[in-house]
């Protein structure tokens, strides 16, 4: 039983490791030959979990190579569009000027109930409102709507612009938190004087961010 825990602990440990090792794009955007190796590693690591006969150090090794091949497939990507292109594939247009391209989708294998449904994740529910609609390489559809179905912008308007500031947390559940994200780094003192200023106990905070304007927002724990 202690060996079985042991190896669980260590080959989670070296999952992580590897996962990390192949970047953070291995959690969001999976291209079809990162989500191969990202099965064939969880499969390979888990099997010395559920039969403790299987050698070990085969599963480090396997799933050592699989991160290693992973990464220099992605270093060649980055040197060559034509190999990319052969590992990744391509975006492909699936809607232009509200019209779908039915040989694309033909191409893609996609439905038009496929393509309904994935423009009202991007809260579109007529494709004639689209302007071009491109399906990348992740599986993924991104939609550009028509001009003039395109909610006006500040400039459209004729109004002054505000610098975009990136909130950060400063406190995260009764702690401080302090690293330069978006060009701000807010040191303990300062975070002190917010609080002292706005009244607030540290300890009674679940959440308060602030971003290179002064503005403040505070979560509070619940009592």
């Amino acid at each position: 039983m202690a060996i079985t825990v042991l190896r669980t602990v260590i080959l989670y440990g070296l999952l992580c490791l590897f996962v990390r090792l192949m970047g953070k794009r291995q959690i969001g955007q999976l291209q079809p030959a990162e989500f191969v190796v990202t099965m064939l590693l969880s499969e390979i690591i888990a099997m010395p979990i559920e039969n403790p006969d299987l050698p070990f150090w085969n599963a480090v090794a396997a799933g050592g190579v699989l991160a290693l091949l992973e990464i220099l497939l992605a270093l060649v990507s980055l040197k060559s569009e034509r190999f990319r292109r052969a590992v990744q594939g391509s975006a492909v247009v699936i809607i232009r000027q509200g019209r779908l391209d039915e040989s694309a989708l033909r191409k893609l294998r996609f439905t038009v109930d496929d393509v309904l449904e994935a423009l009202r994740k991007k809260d579109v529910f007529d494709p004639a409102e689209v302007a071009y609609a491109i399906a990348e390489t992740d599986g993924s559809l991104s939609v550009l709507l028509k001009s003039e179905q395109q909610p006006p912008s500040r400039s459209d308007l004729s109004l002054p612009g505000e610098e975009t500031s990136l909130p950060v947390a400063v406190v995260c559940d009764g702690r401080i938190i302090n690293h330069p994200l978006g060009g701000i780094s807010v040191s303990d003192r300062q975070v002190k004087k917010l609080l002292k200023k706005n009244h607030l106990r540290q300890e009674e905070i679940l959440l308060m961010t602030a971003d290179r304007r002064g503005r403040i927002s505070v979560f509070r724990k619940e009592k």
